[in-house]
């Protein structure tokens, strides 16, 4: 708005039927100017419009953003001093936030057809998620260019900067991984080993020697997806609370990765036994059998070392989710619950063993905790909220 421009009657003419918005007062190219000159232009124009022209006593609350300097700071001073919202005719830019103008964003002013209003807002939304990932790849890279980040960074950020990529669904597929730690517990203990007979397990062992092998392989596999899962929920959580987040990679991934691997040798020591390899002569086939069946239950007691932790890594775990705004808190409630009960099973299995059985059922129902994160993270996924740029 310049007093060259237009009558002040004309103006307040316009008011009545029209939002007025402050402009520059002289209309001129901000990038070319100095700060002080900026600021001027901004309130010198609203001061005429509130004082020369009035607007029927009315404040002017509106400010229309200039075309020229966006990354001016001092513009974005002045503007938050001055008016109260800030509003657009660029359906194409992204003016209000390289404005930085904190909560006085608003979408694109629209052109009074809802469909234009529509368009403005979804622009508005793209705008957001572009204008985040840019200042995310120039933190990381340290470098910032007038025209925007250099090609590393965009290549680099590329998958934060599209809507589709989501770290919780990435999470809950990992997550997934997880189910190599029951098959060789369940599919091939069940297969193989005949309880409380040496001789028959040796020998099934001996005769399925790649099945057995397969549960050794799946054990290691196991291990390393606890690994991976932590670190992919760390990811994700470290935002809520970062020590937290900690506690659940070392009990749920550095420690059962440790322990599965330690307890793999239990299984390939009985695998050498049941071979009956020609170092083993000096014992006789009862005693190898014997030792078998030693090793092998050995392994059920590491395992049951593993539940615990098992166990315990879903107590951070469901306290990150109960505090985080993206994930119900009933889910992190089933989490805690769900590791009460892994603790249950395991320590009665180290403590009084003839009553696991019994407790394993009185449990079991609480291991739904887990089973609604996975689904919820597959279905829902879960997108931690950025940070305000205000």
């Amino acid at each position: 708005a310049s007093t060259g421009v237009m009558e002040e009657s004309a103006i307040l003419e316009l008011s009545r039927r029209f939002e007025i918005g402050g402009h520059t007062m002289n209309h001129v190219f901000l990038a070319t100017v100095g700060a002080d000159v900026a600021r001027r232009e901004i309130s010198d124009c609203k001061n005429w419009l509130e004082q020369s022209v009035r607007l029927g006593g009315r404040r002017l609350p509106t400010l229309a953003f200039c075309s020229g300097g966006w990354g001016l700071e001092p513009i974005a001073v002045e503007a938050r001093r001055t008016v109260s919202r800030c509003r657009s005719l660029h359906n194409d830019s992204h003016a209000e936030f390289r404005f930085g103008l904190g909560k006085w964003r608003v979408p694109a002013m629209a052109a009074c057809a809802s469909r234009q209003r529509r368009k403005n807002r979804l622009t508005a939304a793209l705008s957001r998620t572009y204008y985040w990932a840019r200042i995310k790849a120039i933190r990381t890279c340290g470098t910032k260019q007038d025209d925007g980040v250099n090609y590393h960074c965009r290549l680099v950020h590329r998958r934060r900067m599209t809507s589709s990529y989501n770290p919780g669904r990435v999470a809950g597929l990992l997550y997934l991984l997880l189910g190599f730690s029951v098959v060789r517990p369940i599919y091939i203990a069940g297969k193989l080993i005949v309880r409380d007979d040496a001789s028959a397990t040796a020998h099934n062992i001996a005769s399925h020697e790649f099945l057995f092998r397969v549960g050794i392989v799946s054990d290691l596999l196991a291990g390393l997806s606890c690994l991976v899962v932590a670190l992919a929920l760390y990811r994700l959580f470290k935002g809520v609370g970062q020590e937290l987040a900690v506690y659940m990679v070392i009990l749920g991934g550095l420690i059962p990765a440790v322990l599965d691997t330690v307890n793999v040798l239990n299984d390939i020591a009985a695998l050498l036994l049941a071979r009956g390899d020609g170092f083993l002569s000096a014992l006789a086939q009862p005693q190898r059998d014997a030792l078998v069946l030693l090793f092998l239950r050995i392994h059920e007691h590491g395992f049951l070392v593993n539940e615990v932790f098992a166990g315990l890594w879903l107590f951070p775990f469901g306290v990150l989710v109960f505090r985080s705004v993206f994930l119900p808190r009933l889910i992190g409630m089933g989490l805690i619950l769900n590791g009460c009960a892994y603790l249950a099973i395991s320590f009665t299995g180290l403590l009084i063993p003839n009553y696991v059985d019994r407790v394993s059922k009185i449990a079991s129902p609480f291991f739904v905790g887990e089973g609604a994160i996975i689904l919820w993270l597959l279905i829902k996924g879960a997108q931690p909220p950025r940070p305000s740029l205000a």
